[in-house]
Formats: C-alpha cells, structure tokens, sequence
C-alpha cells in the first residue's frame, strides 16, 4: 500500500473522522472509503506499523485469489 493511503488511514484514526478520508485536511476520494476504513481499522489495533497498513490488502488479495 502506497505511504499516501496508509497516512490517509492513520489521519482518521487520529483526528476520529471516519466519513470522509482526508490526507493534510484535504479531502481523498480517489478510492473507495472501505478502502480507507480497513486500513484505519487496522492501524488502530495493530498500531502505526507497516504491517497494520499492509494487512487489509493482502487479506483481501488472498480472499479473492489476485
């Protein structure tokens, strides 16, 4: 997952805004907010490592065989 998707998530995590993905405070709706929100979900439990960003993805991947 590219440094600008998991920094989006991180941001909602920190700032608890989970509507609308923002990076810098500028909205990000190039993806999908599921997108954001998986990752968010995961950086708020595993905390902020590149392993919690990269674990939705790569569930999701193995899920439907990509």
């Amino acid at each position: 997952m590219p440094g600008q998707y998991a920094a989006t998530a991180w941001e909602m995590v920190e700032s608890g805004t989970w509507l609308i993905p923002t990076l810098d405070g500028v909205p990000r709706l190039q993806k999908p907010p599921p997108v954001y929100w998986l990752t968010a979900a995961s950086l708020r439990i595993g905390g902020r490592s590149e392993f919690a960003a990269r674990l939705p993805g790569t569930i999701v991947c193995d899920e439907f065989g990509f």
